[in-house]
């Protein structure tokens, strides 16, 4: 709504009340025979009855019309009571016929001034109330039409010549046969006026109160027009009436006078004009030159952005839009010049793009509802791919859109995503890995412990917990290795090796494996050599190879394997005619606890991990890992390539023999809460000479170190009562050198570095290898025989 509209319809209230209040105070001068109050200007023509009914009776329509649809049915019951009032004294003129309404309230005597019949109104107000009776009507059901403001125009000129005949006292404008007095003009000019502003959207109102240099010309210029010749014909026939000067004189006068006042009147117009083409002149040059550094600012933003002007069809509806403006980093993300995109329909430079889920739907939003739409979309225009944040939001008619590619971003979130579910895959499979060892040496143990179980019954029994334990501490060590090799901590040591040593190594791991899944083993050895490698590591990398080859072919197949020289460069290659992997799946074959679904259904077990330790292990040695496969069901071929890997020197000859257990017996104390584990070793032990004593916590513990002095004390750290840092620290703080030995489930490097901080000799993981507890024993029996020849 414009900002005057509301004084506008103020300004008809007040008219409309004006003239309830005037025709009230005329009818109460016929009611209180008050002659004073039916005629203002005390001309002898007087307002009549039904003039003064009427115009109460429109004056309230009106105030009725401004309450809105409530008062619509006393509106139009008012305003068509005046309406039929009128056109029956207009009836009464043209036929001469007296239907007896004139006098039916009062009676006025006969031969009053500019009256055809006692107190009938004019032919001019009863035409005014039947045109001003229409025009309520228009105003309440056909508002558009252009009656609704015809006849109250036509009305207000009517009674205008009506109340200037009375100013300059010319009788013929208001006497008979166009009597009409004061009031009733002045009142029905009043209401015709009401009526317009009532209607504020309309011409001529809505140009008297818009804020335009045509509003401003009709508020400066109608007035004067208005009230300027008036006051000049009051001058001029006042002068003339008094003496002042005769007719001639008094023409040039008011010709003189009008036109200094009209070319005074057109100077200012056209200074109203000039300034406000100044000011037009002046805002369009600030809002070029807002633009301009806008545009400036934008084309250097990195961030794309661009706005759109909605395209609509026949019905209004947006279906499609064009590039109103293209920044500099836009034009880049769609691949064309911004020349090229301006004005260019979004569908026509790139079809399809709509096909693209919500796209239409956020731009339509922002356009005809001003809403601020964030989201993300997989491509903003066909063809142009990527996942991409998007804002839209209203620009008055046009939307303005930034954007900016998240498809990095994007593919993190993906690859997270992926990353979990693969750790959740892994948490299940490490569960399910460690719980099938367990079935079996839980078995193993119960025959093992029936009194009636043969002794071939219970050494099969050995054999099973053997090799379940095995199992168990090959997946432990797998974890382990992973980890080392992730935070950059496992390191190769290289050394002068056989290539047929460390082949006969890795075969006789897989053995087992492939001998049970009846495979064919085929060994492609070119020629023996030395080469400079991690000979662990290395049989570890192409032990899982061929266990991975053996896992995923059927039985019976053939497993290739083929050791190379390629210059310096050593060439390992697995090949196999196993169930094959699909294209899609060879991205991620090196993946951690990456497992592909058809080797899911097939496999015989494992964490996934052991092709990603392969590839690390590789990866420390310089080289790389690769795989090749025609597809599922047409074999896969592994191959490692280690750089720069022939040695120039022949590997050492043994050393040493295998040691005997050799020297005196040890004493040890076992502190372990884990009874079980604790009486296991310690029996283990006793079998080897030695004298064990047992502690099941920290406290006790203590208490026999210091009540036996052992040589050696092996300490569980996780214990109750206290723990065995705790332990360890008191030992070395009374002086003892008992070699002592943190035997833990903790085998990370920060867990050495503590235990060592607290006083430990060796550190060793759980599940404990007794080879490696029995060599630290000799070490410490060899170094105790030498002590007294030192």
């Amino acid at each position: 709504m414009q900002p005057r509209w509301g004084f506008v319809r103020l300004a008809s209230v007040v008219l409309a009340g004006s003239v309830l209040v005037g025709g009230l105070v005329s009818f109460a001068g016929w009611a209180f025979d008050l002659p004073r109050l039916t005629d203002w200007w005390n001309t002898g023509i007087t307002i009549k009855t039904n003039a003064a009914l009427c115009l109460v009776a429109l004056a309230a329509a009106l105030l009725l019309h401004h309450r809105g649809a409530a008062g619509r049915v006393p509106e139009l019951l008012l305003s068509g009571f005046a309406g039929l009032v009128g056109l029956a004294t207009l009836f009464e003129h043209l036929t001469g016929l007296d239907l007896g309404i004139d006098t039916l309230l009062f009676a006025e005597v006969p031969g009053s001034p500019a009256t055809t019949s006692p107190n009938r109104m004019g032919p001019p107000s009863a035409i005014g109330f039947g045109m001003l009776a229409c025009a309520c009507w228009f105003l309440a059901y056909r508002p558009e039409s252009v009656l609704s403001i015809a006849l109250p125009l036509a009305v207000v000129v009517s009674t205008t010549l009506s109340l200037l005949g009375f100013l300059y006292m010319a009788d013929a404008m208001y006497r008979a046969p166009f009597s009409i007095d004061v009031q009733t003009a002045a009142m029905l000019s009043a209401l015709a006026c009401s009526l317009i502003a009532a209607q504020p959207a309309r011409e001529p109102v809505r140009t008297l109160t818009e804020n335009s240099t045509a509003g401003d010309l009709a508020r400066r210029i109608i007035p004067l027009a208005i009230i300027v010749p008036v006051l000049i014909g009051l001058g001029r026939i006042h002068g003339e009436l008094h003496g002042y000067f005769d007719l001639s004189f008094g023409t040039a006068l008011r010709t003189t006078v009008e036109i200094v006042v009209l070319t005074a009147v057109l100077w200012w117009t056209i200074h109203i004009v000039r300034t406000r083409d100044v000011q037009r002149r002046d805002a369009e040059e600030a809002r070029y030159r807002g633009e301009r550094r806008l545009r400036r600012v934008l084309d250097a933003s990195a961030v794309p952005f661009m706005v759109l002007a909605p395209v609509r069809d026949a019905d209004g509806a947006i279906v499609d839009f064009r590039w109103a403006y293209v920044n500099k980093a836009a034009a880049a993300v769609f691949g064309r010049d911004g020349a090229a995109l301006s004005g260019a329909r979004i569908s026509e430079l790139y079809p399809g793009t709509w096909e693209e889920p919500g796209l239409l739907e956020h731009f339509t939003a922002a356009a005809e509802r001003q809403e601020v739409r964030d989201f993300e979309v997989r491509a903003i225009a066909a063809g142009v791919g990527g996942w991409f944040q998007v804002i839209v939001s209203s620009l008055d008619q046009d939307i303005g859109v930034w954007f900016s590619d998240v498809s990095e971003r994007k593919r993190h979130e993906i690859e997270l995503k992926e990353a979990d579910q693969r750790k959740d895959e892994f948490l299940a499979t490490l569960a399910h890995e460690l719980r099938n060892p367990l079935a079996p040496i839980r078995m193993a143990a119960t025959l093992a412990r029936r009194p009636g179980s043969s002794e071939e019954q219970r050494r099969w029994c050995q054999d099973v917990i053997e090799r379940q334990v095995k199992h168990m501490s090959l997946l432990l060590d797998d974890l382990l290795d992973v980890s080392r090799i992730t935070r950059g901590i496992l390191e190769v040591r290289r050394s002068p090796t056989l290539l047929s040593a460390l082949v006969d190594n890795a075969i006789e791991t897989s053995r087992p494996l492939i001998d049970s899944r009846r495979h064919r083993l085929e060994v492609e050895l070119a020629r023996d050599a030395t080469v400079n490698v991690d000979p662990l590591r290395m049989a570890q990398m192409i032990s899982n190879l061929l266990n991975n080859a053996a896992k995923y072919t059927p039985p019976g197949g053939l497993v290739h394997l083929a050791v190379r020289l390629d210059g310096e460069d050593l060439v390992i290659s697995v090949s196999d005619t196993g169930i094959g992997i699909a294209p899609r799946d060879l991205p991620a074959i090196f993946r951690m606890f990456s497992q592909v679904k058809s080797a899911q259904d097939r496999s015989e077990g494992g964490l996934g991990i052991g092709l990603a330790l392969t590839r690390g292990l590789v990866e420390l040695h310089g080289g790389t890992a690769t795989v090749h496969s025609e597809g599922a069901g047409r074999g896969s071929t592994f191959t490692l390539h280690i750089p720069h890997a022939l040695a120039g020197t022949a590997p050492p000859a043994a050393m040493r023999e295998e040691r005997r257990r050799t020297g005196r017996p040890l004493s040890i104390l076992i502190a372990d809460d884990n009874r079980d584990a604790a009486q296991s070793l310690a029996m283990l032990l006793e079998a080897d000479g030695h004298e064990v004593f047992v502690a099941s916590d920290g406290a006790a513990a203590l208490e026999a170190f210091h009540a036996r002095r052992p040589a050696v004390v092996l300490l569980d750290i996780g214990m109750p009562r206290m723990d065995g840092f705790e332990v360890a620290r008191r030992i070395r703080a009374c002086g003892a050198a008992a070699k002592l030995v943190a035997i833990t489930g903790w085998g990370q490097s920060a867990d050495r570095d503590r235990s060592a901080a607290a006083g430990f000799d060796h550190h060793l993981t759980k599940p404990v290898d007794y080879g490696v507890l029995a060599a630290l024993l000799q070490d410490h029996q060899a170094a105790a025989e030498r002590a007294p020849r030192q």
